[in-house]
């Protein structure tokens, strides 16, 4: 079934550095995994599509759990040559436009996919939301100087976060929305007694 020409109330373009390389890549930013998963499960009349600018390594279009993903393959390259694939993400987000016009994109991190996420944002005429990943929130951050922070609707993972964001650069977020957790990703103890710590380890 080709998704592009169900009828869907909206349609969220994301826009990530990175993404899993197939369903049963599961190590790969699971925070993602988990958010779309719930995303596309609890607004079925929602279409979601996935840009990941440098992860996985190759270019491709595939499905994950019925989400179309289109891989850039990027790996991380240095200037110019990253260029290249900027410039591969507008071809990507173009073809994906002429299929189902884009409500909204949903960049991840304030870097690069948020600086072409504005940008695209602008040219599709599309409403552009921006979350905060961690040290993108302080002052050697090079792509802060580039934003015009007026325009922006951004969204923290900590109060902490905002707080090093605005100390940054004067301008407070729009929302703290926290990573989430799928429960159903965890068995229980057989007791109910074990105490659950939760570690969040970045690479």
């Amino acid at each position: 079934m080709n998704l592009f020409y169900m009828k869907y109330d909206k349609h969220i373009l994301l826009l990530t550095p990175g993404f899993a390389n197939d369903e049963k890549d599961t190590a790969a930013f699971p925070y993602f995994q988990t958010y779309y998963k719930c995303l596309a499960e609890h607004f079925p009349k929602v279409l979601i599509s996935i840009v990941s600018l440098h992860f996985p390594v190759e270019k491709k279009q595939y499905q994950w759990h019925g989400i179309p993903v289109y891989a850039c393959g990027g790996y991380n390259r240095k200037f110019p040559i990253r260029f290249k694939y900027w410039w591969q993400v507008y071809r990507y987000v173009k073809e994906i436009q002429t299929k189902h016009p884009i409500d909204c994109i949903h960049s991840f991190w304030l870097r690069e996919c948020a600086l072409l996420g504005e940008i695209l944002s602008k040219k599709i005429k599309a409403y552009h939301l921006v979350t905060l990943m961690g040290q993108d929130a302080k002052k050697d951050n090079h792509y802060l100087k580039l934003f015009n922070f007026k325009k922006m609707n951004l969204v923290a993972l900590s109060n902490f976060q905002a707080r090093i964001f605005y100390k940054n650069t004067g301008r407070k977020v729009d929302a703290i929305i926290p990573l989430g957790l799928n429960e159903q990703n965890f068995t229980k103890s057989l007791d109910g007694k074990r105490p659950f710590d939760v570690l969040g380890v970045g690479n």
